[in-house]
Order: structure tokens, then C-alpha cells, then sequence
């Protein structure tokens, strides 16, 4: 595990949007894409018709597969999730892994541009950093080679948008149960969600989270955002416009990475990373906009296995 602050930005992506990207053309799914409820309404709303079609069946009769519309190594159960909350019921606890999640409604709103920031140390004359693996996320791997002024357009944009921005590391923590850690990541398991909305503060969570928050699990990922308020109630994707990058990055084949990387470490290529966040907006306010944008309302969901 390398703990120093330098890194490098990286930027996996299918061939096909590489020359987008490269024109300037930031594209940011909303967090709801992550949360992957494709797979629990699609089902519903396919039963709906069935029954609709077939009145004389009874509900229990129909059944109809649940399918994921994206790959595991993108759906992440705590994308959104604000905290966590302790459950007094006994009983329920025996068959749960974690503590009560709670994610707020609003958060399915934030859109988000997400990068890998690659970790590496110096020590002497050798640059030591590992590999990264990011199967499924396509086959060609744009190199930042000018963060500061990527942040100084990304800033530009936002800023005439009338938008609120930050970017940063993503922190990764696992679930936890009555204080301790669970074990979902050694366990199969099962999500229990709520139907309803409730208040935020109705469910008295502990430690505020945010969206710069993932589940462990997905650490190997080193996942930096770009996380984007726009003030509008819309789960679709988002493309910023930040002007061409191809000056201050570019692309390379995913099969290539590493040898273009020890190329520009080799020849000084590549400069230390800027530490901490930077936006025009604190982590606290960022996440305050997006309560308030969902009416402060959260849903709550267990895992039980």
C-alpha cells in the first residue's frame, strides 16, 4: 500500500468515447445510475403487465427474473449513503450483516466524472507503484498530464453553469454492524430496502457521509471525482463541457499503460499530485445542497444474510 500524496490521474474508458473526452466533453452519470435500481423496478413494472394481461393469476404465481443492467464492478450498494444507524429489534439482528444504511434521496441527483488516482513513491532513482487492474471498464486509458489546469477548466465551466463543484479522493469503508465491521465482503447476502421516504433525521444517523464515500470492497479502484450540483431533480446523465483537453492530456491503449507510464517517469513526465479537495464548495455544504434538493428525505436498506 503506497501512503505518500503523489499520484497520477488516469481515465479508463471504452475506445469509443476516448476522442470525446480528449474534445472536452466531461461525461457524468447521476449517482442513481450507481445505485443500479434498473434491476428491482424493471421487474416490478414487468409484473404489473403480466398481471395486467393475465387477470386471473395471483400475484405469488408470476415470477420474473432480476437481471443487473450494469457490471458488478461498478454498482456500488453505498453510493449516496449518508451513514449508518443502529437497530434496536433483537430478532431482526440475528439475520442482518450491517447496521440500518441510509442514503439520501437527494444524492440521486449528484452527477459525477470518476478518474483512478494511481498512488506511487519515490525512493531514490525507482518509482514504485502498482499496477492498476480495471477489468470492465474498456479497453483505452486517458493519462492527466496537467491536473492543476484540468481543475482550473473544470472551474471555468462550472463557474459560468452557475454550479456547484468538487473534486477529490473517494474514501472506502465497509458496513458496519452494532459498531464493528461486517462481514458482507466474506458472505452471500441479501438487500432489504425501504419503500418509502423518510426524514433524514428521523433516522438519527451517526457519522455524516458523503459522495466521496464507496464501499471497500472497490478500493483497488483509488477512485478521484469530479462531483457536479446542478440544482435540478434529474437522474440523466450530464456532459460538461470543459474545452479540449488533448493539450494537457492523453490516450493511450489499456495494454500499454504501464510501459507509457515508466516512460514518463522515466523522463519527468509526470509531476505530484495537488493534495485535498478543491471546488467552489466545502464537502459540508455540497452535502447540504443535496439534502435539501431531495427534501431531505432518505430511504433506509439492511443486509441480511
Amino acid at each position: 500500500m503506497l501512503l505518500n500524496s503523489r499520484y497520477v490521474l488516469l481515465k479508463f474508458m471504452k475506445n469509443v468515447y476516448a476522442d470525446s473526452f480528449l474534445d472536452g466533453n466531461i461525461y457524468m452519470n447521476t449517482l442513481h445510475y450507481f445505485w443500479n435500481e434498473y434491476k428491482m423496478l424493471a421487474p416490478l413494472a414487468m409484473k404489473k403487465a403480466c398481471m395486467k394481461a393475465h387477470t386471473s393469476s395471483a400475484p405469488e404465481e408470476i415470477l420474473i427474473p432480476i437481471e443487473s443492467e450494469m457490471p458488478e464492478c461498478q454498482e456500488d450498494i453505498l453510493e449516496g449513503a449518508i451513514g449508518e444507524a443502529s437497530i434496536k429489534d433483537e430478532g431482526l439482528k440475528k439475520h442482518l450483516l450491517s447496521d440500518m444504511i441510509i442514503r439520501s434521496s437527494g444524492y440521486q441527483y449528484c452527477n459525477v466524472a470518476c478518474f483512478m488516482k494511481l498512488k506511487y513513491e519515490v525512493k531514490g532513482n525507482h518509482i514504485h507503484y502498482d499496477p492498476p487492474y480495471m477489468d470492465g471498464f474498456g479497453g483505452s486509458v486517458v493519462i492527466i498530464d496537467d491536473e492543476r489546469e484540468l481543475l482550473r477548466r473544470i472551474d471555468s465551466s462550472v463557474k459560468k453553469l452557475g454550479y456547484k463543484y468538487l473534486c477529490g479522493e473517494v474514501e472506502y469503508k465497509n458496513p458496519k454492524l452494532d459498531g464493528k465491521l461486517s462481514e458482507i465482503s466474506e458472505r452471500h447476502h441479501l438487500l432489504l430496502q425501504s419503500d418509502e421516504e423518510v426524514e433524514i433525521m428521523s433516522l438519527r444517523p451517526g457519522e455524516m457521509r458523503d459522495c466521496f464515500t464507496k464501499a471497500k470492497k472497490y478500493a483497488h479502484q483509488q477512485e478521484w471525482r469530479i462531483a457536479l450540483y446542478r440544482g435540478v431533480q434529474d437522474t440523466r446523465a450530464y456532459m460538461l463541457k470543459a474545452g479540449s483537453l488533448r493539450g494537457i492530456a492523453h490516450c493511450v491503449r489499456a495494454d500499454e499503460l504501464v510501459d507509457e507510464l515508466d516512460n514518463m517517469f522515466l523522463k519527468g513526465r509526470i509531476a505530484p499530485g495537488l493534495a485535498g479537495y478543491h471546488g467552489n464548495v466545502s464537502r459540508q455544504e455540497m452535502r447540504e445542497l443535496f439534502h435539501e434538493l431531495g427534501g431531505h428525505k432518505a430511504k433506509f436498506f439492511m443486509i441480511a444474510g
